[in-house]
């Protein structure tokens, strides 16, 4: 029986949900012309900003998480939420308007779940947002304890472990006592000591689509995503008290990420995916503090509620996060673990949030918060650059994007060895092709006689387009655009920028970075030898060597298609 929802329309299902918090909601308003919910005593607060410290803290991701992430907007946690379609990413155009509207004088705080679109999204308009003088530091949040390291070729899962490094976050913004740079190094510092599980007795059903997986009655599924993603198991339904033993036992199994110390304390989050009515949640609840106290775990701050959902999904997760002393740097001043209760502990106000103060008095102010224009810059500087520099930039470009249109229908016919589900050979060739040829259709128009105007161009011309290529891309060039000097005689600075952006914010780990794993060869030949020629030879060499690690036996297609650009840009170099 096909599963009926009140909705008007599936595609427009996110603006209506967004309109009806708003219509219930005086303390939140819109970004104009964005899914975008920010705080809507925004500009008082910024004026207010009284300590050195305080920044913004901005989060967001796919919708039907509700109340996450725009109910948590409010003071004493977001500052601003950014929504993508139903477990979609939202675009870099709205993640950057955000952090150009909400940025206060110590900068933003992007705090990301670790899924790959999310990751590239928001890492890219974290580079943007830098380029036009915006502190921005990103701390990405994976925290699922149901995939072991054989099976999560990407890292863990963000989950509502999510909800506490936000909690920190933004009760250290309030604060205004510590720079954003502290205040991001403790909270990856902190993530490490999250784990979560949980358990299903439904599929969510995603608008328009259907449920996501088949859950014959009377079954349960451990381990499941918030994104319909099956679990790692399936058992018959239990009690509440069996099913807790049974998540417990996985989460501090030995192949877990995080084992909790049996003599610790911890802060419990119960966390509802959407379906689980309220007595179901209270007694998993109850269920749960009691086995953790019989295993010797002292439970010394609780919270159950609906935080981060699957849409309907009847499920819970259990999370909990080891309440010790965070091991940070030399360069990080301690921080105890009394005073992560305290920031636990500190006001908050949020539509999603229920364990907080009264809400503040938001009717007085204004309705809508525009974004800031961003920062112009003074000249052009094309009158300073002769003809022979646009010649040469406009023979890379082409030489490479004719070079990866000629042989797509090489990587077409090559499969994948792994990575994750977003990584797919099978589209990677037509993706690769649709970008080229957008690029080659561009190129009379594209900015020519200054190399950064040109990458930062190409960057965004390749964010308009569809799949993998267009995301990695997009971001390597908009971080190399920050680099490169007015020539391009310094194309190896504009390389290791580039390489560094795909390192940084590519959750995949080394081995299966297809892309990566053919440039970083490419860069390490280039700052030995300085010659393009070299980074070429070792690029494609690079991605030879991809086979032994493809399922297939055969090179990676994005890894091939590193070694054939980097060849055409090394022969268009030669000329003069």
């Amino acid at each position: 029986m096909a599963t009926v929802q009140l909705l008007n329309s599936p595609s427009q299902c996110v603006d209506d949900a967004l309109e009806g918090l708003l219509a219930t909601q005086p303390g939140l308003a819109w970004l104009r012309g964005h899914r975008v919910i920010v705080r809507r005593d925004l500009a008082r607060w910024r004026a207010g900003c009284a300590h050195p410290h305080r920044f913004s803290v901005v989060s967001g991701g796919g919708s039907g998480h509700e109340p996450a992430h725009a109910g948590l907007v409010g003071p004493g946690l977001l500052t601003a939420a950014v929504c993508g379609d139903v477990f979609a990413s939202p675009p870099v155009s709205a993640i950057l308007a955000t952090l150009r509207a909400v940025a206060a004088p110590a900068g933003v705080l992007l705090i990301v779940m670790n899924y790959t679109g999310d990751r590239l999204n928001f890492g890219l308009a974290a580079e943007r947002a830098r380029a036009e003088g915006v502190p921005v530091e990103m701390v990405v949040v994976g925290e699922d304890s149901a995939l072991t390291g054989r099976d999560r070729s990407a890292g863990r899962r963000g989950l509502a472990g999510t909800i506490f490094i936000e909690k920190l976050a933004g009760a250290c913004a309030e604060e205004g006592r510590r720079p954003l740079a502290e205040v991001a190094a403790l909270l990856r510092a902190v993530v490490h000591q999250v784990a979560t599980i949980s358990v299903s007795l439904s599929a969510c059903v995603k608008p328009g689509v259907g449920p996501s997986f088949d859950l014959p009655s009377g079954s349960m599924e451990i381990g499941v995503g918030i994104h319909g993603e099956a679990g790692v198991g399936r058992v018959p339904a239990v009690t509440a008290d069996r099913a807790v033993a049974m998540m417990l036992d996985h989460l501090t199994s030995a192949e877990s990420p995080v084992s909790l110390r049996l003599s610790g304390k911890v802060a419990l989050l119960v966390n509802s995916l959407g379906g689980l009515s309220d007595v179901e949640l209270r007694v998993v609840t109850t269920a749960a503090v009691t086995e953790l106290r019989r295993r010797g775990v002292e439970v010394v701050r609780c919270r159950a509620g609906r935080l981060i959902t699957s849409l309907a999904m009847s499920g819970v997760s259990l999370t909990v996060l080891n309440v010790c002393d965070p091991e940070l740097g030399d360069s990080v001043p301690p921080v105890t673990a009394e005073q992560l209760l305290e920031w636990l502990d500190a006001s908050a106000s949020a539509p999603g949030w229920r364990y907080s103060a009264a809400p503040r008095d938001f009717h007085h102010l204004p309705r809508v918060v525009f974004p800031r224009a961003p920062q112009s810059t003074e000249g052009d500087g094309g009158s300073a650059q002769d003809d022979c520099v646009a010649r040469r930039l406009s023979r890379c470009v082409e030489f490479a994007a004719r070079a990866l249109l000629a042989c797509s229908g090489q990587m077409e016919r090559l499969e994948s060895g792994g990575g994750d589900s977003s990584d797919s050979s099978a589209l990677y060739g037509g993706q690769m092709a649709a970008l080229c040829r957008s690029v080659l259709d561009a190129l009379p128009d594209l900015p020519l006689s200054r190399p950064s105007d040109l990458l930062s161009s190409l960057s965004e011309l390749c964010e308009r387009s569809a799949g993998l290529p267009g995301e990695e891309y997009s971001l390597a060039l908009a971080a190399a655009a920050a680099a490169i000097s007015e020539t391009p005689d310094d194309w190896v600075g504009a390389l290791r920028r580039g390489t560094e952006a795909l390192r940084n914010w590519s959750p995949v780990p080394p081995g299966q970075r297809w892309t990566l794993d053919a440039l970083q060869p490419a860069l390490d030949a280039a700052e030995r030898t300085g010659t393009a020629e070299a980074a070429a030879e070792a690029a494609q060499l690079a991605a030879e060597q991809t086979a032994a690690r493809t399922a297939s036996g055969r090179p990676a297609p994005a890894a091939h298609a590193v070694g054939v650009w980097v060849r055409a840009v090394a022969e268009a170099l030669k000329l003069h």
